[in-house]
């Protein structure tokens, strides 16, 4: 259970960084109470399993996207960001989800400095093919598709489904 508190730690400082230098410090310091108090993350950090380093690894992914996002894109750069991100998904396959975010985040135009093209398909293709070796994992995430629809599962959230979509 130690790396797995260790690594929970770890997401809290992460957090705090990754919200203050893309926000505001108070952003940051905000993030990382509400990550350290919340009683869910808290109780699964103590449990021994992967999810508090995937956790760490995770924000460490956002970190290497804000990276991409606000500094000059380098090679360097783009293989932290791939080196983060496989040994995210190795972790556990669900955290593939998170790519989608990393995906919409480095092709928002905002005026920053962005990949050229060259180098979001080659980062990605590179990403991709280096993770072949969890597809079957990410194939495996349609066999539990129904614990994937929370308002069936969870009393509250079908309460407020309904009131949102009457």
């Amino acid at each position: 259970r130690l790396p797995a508190a260790a690594s929970f730690l770890g997401a809290i400082v992460a957090v705090w960084w990754l919200g203050r230098r893309v926000l505001t410090p108070i952003a940051g310091g905000l993030a990382a109470i509400l990550l350290a108090t919340h009683p869910v993350v808290e109780h699964v950090a103590v449990a021994g399993r992967p999810y508090s380093f995937g956790l760490l690894l995770g924000v460490l992914a956002m970190q290497c996207c804000a990276d991409l996002r606000r500094e000059r894109p380098t090679w360097l750069r783009l293989a932290a960001w791939i080196l983060v991100n496989l040994a995210l998904i190795q972790t556990h396959y669900m955290f593939a989800a998170l790519w989608a975010a990393e995906f919409v985040w480095l092709l928002w135009p905002d005026g920053t400095p962005h990949l050229s093209a060259k180098q979001f398909a080659g980062s990605w293709a590179i990403l991709l093919l280096l993770s072949l070796s969890v597809t079957p994992g990410l194939l495996r995430v349609w066999d539990h598709r129904h614990l994937l629809n929370w308002p069936t599962r969870t009393p509250v959230l079908a309460a407020l489904e309904s009131l949102a979509l009457p």
